[in-house]
């Protein structure tokens, strides 16, 4: 053991009480394996634009842990917001080529996608009202907005 002096010591105490008043916690530094499943699971992203699902199954990773690492990192949440966000352009970009290009067919299945992930974008009907005490916001469809108009008198 190495004797310490009382001048060592202070310092040593003083650094801890640095390290423990930091703003920001201390990271547990992310083992290689977690950050190659992520690598992983971000590229088989991509490749299924966006179906998490199949990507999690081509990159051989489980759902519930590729839905941990969103919740618990910021950072790999904002990379798969990212491709999610593609895929939005993808969608797009494929209704004003049909659009443009007068061709025959359906576009609902792209409208389904685009009013139910693009609600940012500006998508879907996005009214809201507050049916609970506590203030918080949720989304009703327009049927329950229509029933509970105040009806006219006549």
């Amino acid at each position: 053991m190495i004797p310490m002096d009382g001048t060592l010591q202070m310092e040593i105490r003083r650094d801890m009480s640095e390290l423990l008043n930091q703003s920001e916690p201390l990271k547990k530094k992310e083992q290689l394996r977690t950050t190659v499943g992520k690598a992983r699971v971000l590229e088989a992203l991509e490749k299924t634009m966006g179906i998490s699902t199949t990507a999690c199954k081509a990159a051989g990773i489980g759902k519930t842990q590729f839905n941990k690492w969103k919740k618990d990192d910021p950072d790999f949440r904002e990379k798969v917001s990212e491709i999610m966000n593609l895929r939005l352009d993808f969608l797009e970009n494929e209704l004003l080529s049909r659009i443009q290009k007068k061709e025959p067919g359906s576009n609902t299945l792209i409208m389904y996608e685009l009013n139910n992930r693009g609600r940012e974008r500006g998508y879907g009907d996005d009214r809201r009202i507050d049916i609970t005490s506590g203030g918080n916001e949720l989304l009703a469809p327009s049927w329950v907005l229509d029933k509970q108009k105040p009806k006219e008198e006549e």
